[in-house]
């Protein structure tokens, strides 16, 4: 009998483990980008759109990004490890490509690793689709 419910406990012990260990995320994941330290390379929000339409130096690139994309982990990593290479009046705004529906089909956005730059009223001045730093400077209007 003693035998039967330290094998019970044992085994509800291993499964609190397992299941603890499942809904942690790894230490290591670095695909996520939901805080940024940068000034210049930010996680959308209406907010945060608004702001850099406030200065009409700015020049506003929205970032279509899905975490899943290996291109755009690959440009995401770039844009912080190079952040110093991205000219002082840019701002480049990270969008969720799976839940920013609304921004998707305002600007027709039909695939990840999509940027766009707007004018001071959100309005479309140039689009393209990947590439990494030396492209975006390119294609700045």
């Amino acid at each position: 009998m003693l035998n039967k419910k330290l094998k019970i406990c044992a085994l509800a012990l291993f499964s609190i483990l397992v299941l603890s260990a499942c809904t942690q995320a790894p230490a290591d994941d670095q695909s996520s980008t939901t805080e940024t330290s940068f000034t210049n390379y930010l996680v959308y929000s209406r907010e945060v759109l608004e702001e850099a339409y406030k200065n009409p130096e700015n020049k506003t690139i929205l970032y279509f990004y899905a975490p899943w994309c290996p291109t755009c982990r690959a440009f995401d990593n770039e844009l912080k490890t190079e952040n110093d290479q991205i000219p002082e009046n840019v701002v480049i705004i990270q969008v969720d490509y799976d839940s920013e529906k609304e921004l998707k089909k305002k600007y027709n956005i039909s695939t990840q690793h999509t940027l766009v730059q707007l004018d001071q009223n959100g309005e479309e001045i140039t689009k393209w689709v990947g590439g990494g730093i030396d492209l975006l400077k390119q294609e700045l209007q």
